[in-house]
Parts: structure tokens; sequence; C-alpha cells
């Protein structure tokens, strides 16, 4: 199989999975399921990034990730080295993603390289897809997602255990010995459901997304910026280091 045909393949795979349209099958009332929720005090965002927090998540990020589609080798140093001589460039990008100004078509790219997941490849299911974006776009999902560190525990369950700081997924396997240890010895009728979503975020549908954002209180202005950088997003495979195909 050619290069052209093999990322033809992954690209429809990919456009599939990422970038079809999910439309919910049923509309979820938000304000019955947060009634009993404490009151979360988000961050502001009618004030403009500064140039001190800015400075901040670029000087906070690793500088041995891989190039995203901009090609910078060790990007984050690039912007650390030249940073007096970028800054300003920088901040302008970032006032105008603020207020809704930057073309972000322009720099939403990503670069997907495939990683096998199993010694016997397949099929596309077989590769883990990593995605490489450009580093101004993590430049500014970082802006976003810093001022949600200090809330992010009132906003998520304490039942959920991963992908947050201070919470391991051990917890939930010790809650459910106990639970089954107390069935046991005191001798109790139950079951017990494991539910397993593949790919839950990949199927998520958009508009949900931002109906549980508002739900949860976050202004306006949040929930754009969260869909500009949604419907703006494109891909490429790559192929052995060649790119093929797109992913929308």
């Amino acid at each position: 199989m050619t290069h052209v045909l093999c990322g033809s393949l992954f690209a429809k795979h990919f456009q599939y999975q990422f970038g079809q349209k999910r439309a919910s099958r049923f509309k979820v009332d938000f304000g019955k399921l947060f009634e009993h929720k404490s009151y979360v005090d988000l961050p502001q965002v009618e004030i403009p990034f500064t140039l001190e927090e800015i400075k901040s998540v670029v000087f906070d990020l690793g500088h041995d990730k891989a190039p995203g589609p901009n090609g910078f080798p060790q990007f984050f140093c690039f912007f650390k080295h030249l940073w007096d001589t970028i800054k300003e460039d920088l901040w302008r990008l970032c006032d105008d993603f603020f207020f809704g100004k930057a073309n972000l078509k322009r720099i939403n790219w990503a670069c997907i390289a495939l990683i096998p997941k199993v010694d016997t490849l397949g099929a596309p299911g077989d590769y883990r897809p990593i995605s490489m974006i450009n580093s101004t776009l993590k430049i500014i999902s970082k802006l976003i997602a810093t001022p949600l560190d200090k809330v992010i525990n009132g906003l998520v369950d304490v039942e959920q255990s991963v992908f947050l700081k201070g919470r391991y997924n051990l917890d939930n396997i010790a809650s459910l010995e106990e639970l089954i240890f107390s069935i046991h010895k005191w001798r109790m009728h139950g079951h017990i459901l494991k539910v397993d979503f593949a790919k839950a975020f990949d199927m998520m549908d958009w508009d949900f997304l931002l109906d549980l954002l508002k739900a949860r209180g976050f202004w306006e202005r949040w929930g754009g910026w969260i869909w500009s950088i949604l419907v703006s997003s494109k891909a490429i495979v790559l192929i052995n280091g060649s790119p093929h195909g797109y992913v929308r």
C-alpha cells in the first residue's frame, strides 16, 4: 500500500472518529442535575490576558516537546530564548483571541502521529493517535486552563478520580473493594455494573459541552473561546514523517 493510499485511509478513519458532529439523542436538564451543587467562584474573564500571565505560561511549559506543524524544534525553548523579541507579537495574538478577533484557522493545526498499540497491526484502530498542535495554540489553551486549577476540584465530582492533580485511580478501586467486602460480610444483595466508554470525549456532542459549561456558570465569552478552538481545528496525518490527508 502506498503512502498516499495509507494516508487517505487513516484520514477517513479519523474524520469519522473526530470530524463528524454528533447529535445528542436526549436532552439533559442541567438545572435539575446541578441544583444541589454548591456555587463555585469561577475566575473572571473580563480582563484581557496580561503579558505577565502569558510569560508565566510560556516559561512553565516544557521545552522538549515534539514540534507541531510550524516545525519549531523544541519550540518552547525557542519562545523562551527569544522572549524579549517576540513577546509583543505573542501578546497581540492572545489579545485578539480574548476579544474573538484572532483567525484561528491559520494556526489551529495539528499533526497526528501514529503509535502502534499492538504487535500485529491490521487496522487504523490498532494505532494510538497523538496530536502535536502548534505552539501558539498550546499557549492559548494553557492560558484558558490555568485559572481553573484553583476551582477544578469544586467543579468535578469527588468520584471522578483520574485526570486531576491530587486524585488517583486507585481511590475508586479501594472504594469498590470496600463495597464488595461489605456486601459479602453482611450478606446483602446487589449488582455491580462496569461501563467502559471507548473514546468518550471523541464522541461528545459539542453543543452538549457548551450547555454544560453554561450550566456550571461559565460566562458566554468562555464558551465562545472553547467553540472557536473546536470549529477551527484541523489536522494532517503523518505516515513515516510525511503529511497525508486532512481531518477537519
